[in-house]
């Protein structure tokens, strides 16, 4: 779980820190909030669906493609220790189970997925970013999936979506990209 501890007080959540550091952190001159209500309702709307869609389900196609293989290994009492130690993801663990991902679930996360780069596709017809004329948060919340997304070779879910793949072209031609996913940082199928 991604926490931040900033003066004694830890603040958790991948998009949760990242509004905090939009409130908190001295400004570089990239705001990646919108000034009025209604775009940063827009910024947050964005924040909710990928939270609920596309991070959910890439944890079915990153662990069945990634972490099979050694989660067999550590054997039942291994995987069981590990499930105890586990607070917020017990259950997602248990589905799991020895086998990994059935494949109605594996069929249901790559949908989620592509409904996910679908949505992105459309609001990028309209704008250039997610949520509007700026790079916002909403970007930046949804740019780990498509990385992952990619690492294991799930390109061809966006296949045909040629403002998506505009999109993630723009925001890996930024020089924030090579710095946040340098080539170790990438979990990946070889």
């Amino acid at each position: 779980m991604p926490t931040l501890v900033d003066d004694g007080r830890a603040t958790i959540d991948s998009s949760v820190i990242c509004e905090y550091l939009e409130e908190t952190a001295p400004r570089s001159g990239t705001r990646l909030m919108p000034d009025t209500a209604y775009g940063r309702a827009t910024v947050r709307a964005w924040l909710r669906h990928i939270e609920e869609v596309p991070t959910t389900a890439i944890r079915i196609s990153s662990f069945n493609g990634l972490f099979l293989e050694g989660w067999k290994r550590i054997g039942e009492q291994g995987r069981a220790r590990f499930i105890g130690m586990t607070p917020l993801r017990k259950g997602h663990y248990r589905r799991f189970g020895a086998e990994g991902f059935s494949k109605d679930q594996m069929d249901e996360s790559m949908e989620r997925l592509r409904q996910t780069v679908e949505r992105i596709d459309a609001a990028v017809a309209k704008s250039q970013w997610v949520a509007g004329d700026d790079i916002s948060l909403a970007d930046l919340c949804v740019l780990p999936t498509i990385v992952r997304m990619t690492d294991i070779h799930l390109e061809h879910v966006w296949q045909g979506l040629h403002h998506f793949q505009d999109w993630y072209d723009r925001i890996k031609a930024r020089p924030s990209f090579a710095k946040a996913f340098y080539p170790e940082a990438h979990v990946a199928l070889s």
